[in-house]
């Protein structure tokens, strides 16, 4: 399960989101209440919350969970936040191997009190026992900031991929939480590709979903959105992790799109001539076949010069390890009799917000990202498939005015996903 919790800070400090609920609804103690009564019902093996204050674990969760034969781990937010994420399993049935935090902030590009949590799991099924990473992380919100979104799922994969590479087998990743960011986003198609071009849309709209009329891909290269910045912070992103992580640094080869832009990426982003300019700013005193023809060459001289940067190691591109699919689907069948129109589920909903923003994410990492891992060969890899899961009760709850509500704590949807080695 995948769960943000809605904190007990964070409801009173936003209280203008929560105008449509009845005062009651808003109460922690109902709340927590009507949580764990869903928590409880469901008997998981592992959970996975966002949003859960820190004195909240401590006093409330980790006691309760514990009672119910669960052990956990907690991440809180840096800075002054007081929540942040917890991971809980089930303590017959699994075993962790390795549990770490991660801390977004260590990264300089990201500078954001984020944080998320990996962990490598040993499940019992049947006889036999199989191992699974789980990352689970609640990403920035701000709208505005998709590369930051972007980098921050970037580091969570990479410390997901370290300790899978660490254990020298083929382990599948499950990967939830709350991305801020709808499912038709460029930072969602992020997670579901080897890599994207993050030069071809606006940052400020990489989490939004695509009917926004800003939302078409222009060329290669429109908008910069600080790439340079955002490769070299990550040039050495495995050797910083391995040391907050405590797993063994291993150098990694190059791959078509590496990260590891090198060290004079920054000069040569400084030497670039910008094409992010709407070119009417050039020439508006032009006349238009002019102008148009200026278009011509300008899209012809970038096209050459993205070929140059590709070839001397810079890219547009932002990679990420794994092949992951997603547990949900975003949009359903409107009725059976209907069934070419699409009702759009969402996870989260109150006065500024209904839509689908959380995500259960499940896969292994890409053939060209594993030469490290080296699985043996009286080692069968572990295949994971998405069996069942649990259904939202997204066209119910439209007829209230936004959440919580009586039976449902928190102002997004739980999400469960079962799964089985295949």
């Amino acid at each position: 399960m995948t769960y943000n919790l809605l904190s007990k800070t964070l409801c009173q400090s936003h209280k203008e989101l929560y105008s449509n609920c009845h005062p009651k609804a808003l109460s922690w103690d109902k709340r927590s209440k009507a949580l764990f009564k869903e928590i409880k019902s469901l008997d998981l093996d592992v959970y996975c919350f966002q949003e859960l204050d820190q004195d909240d674990y401590v006093d409330l969760f980790e006691p309760k969970l514990r009672s119910w034969g669960y052990t956990g781990f907690y991440q809180r937010r840096t800075g002054d936040r007081n929540d942040g994420c917890a991971l809980f399993y089930r303590s017959q049935k699994v075993k962790a191997v390795l549990i770490r935090g991660v801390e977004y902030n260590r990264n300089t590009f990201i500078g954001r009190d984020n944080v998320g949590i990996v962990a490598i799991l040993e499940v019992a099924q049947g006889r036999s026992r199989k191992k699974v990473c789980v990352a689970t992380t609640h990403i920035l919100f701000n709208p505005r900031r998709g590369m930051t979104k972007i980098a921050q799922l970037k580091m969570l994969l990479e410390a997901a991929r370290l300790l899978i590479e660490e254990q020298e087998e083929d382990i599948p990743l499950v990967l939830c939480g709350d991305m801020n960011a709808a499912p038709e986003s460029f930072v969602v198609q992020y997670l579901k590709n080897e890599n994207v071009d993050a030069t071809t849309q606006l940052e400020m709209h990489m989490s939004t979903a695509k009917p926004h009329s800003h939302w078409v891909e222009k060329p290669s290269g429109t908008y910069l959105n600080s790439i340079a910045e955002f490769h070299a912070s990550f040039s050495n992103i495995h050797r910083d992790l391995a040391a907050v992580l405590g797993t063994t640094y291993r150098s990694q080869p190059p791959t078509n799109h590496s990260h590891a832009a090198g060290p004079d990426v920054l000069t040569q982003m400084a030497n670039m001539h910008i094409p992010g300019i709407p070119q009417q700013q050039h020439h508006h005193h032009q006349q238009h076949h002019q102008h148009h023809h200026q278009q011509q060459h300008h899209h012809q001289h970038h096209q050459q010069q993205h070929q140059q940067q590709e070839q001397q190691g810079f890219s547009y591109r932002v990679s990420q390890p794994f092949r992951l699919l997603s547990a949900y689907q975003h949009e359903i069948p409107l009725t059976e009799r209907h069934a070419r129109k699409k009702y759009r589920q969402w996870t989260t909903y109150h006065t500024a917000s209904k839509q689908m923003c959380d995500f259960i994410m499940y896969g292994h990492l890409r053939s060209t990202a594993t030469t490290t891992t080296a699985t043996p060969q009286h080692q069968t890899p572990s295949r994971l498939q998405a069996a069942a899961t649990l259904v939202l009760p997204c066209r119910v709850l439209d007829r209230c005015n936004g959440l919580p509500i009586r039976n449902f704590g928190s102002d997004h949807l739980s999400l469960a996903t079962k799964f089985q080695f295949v």
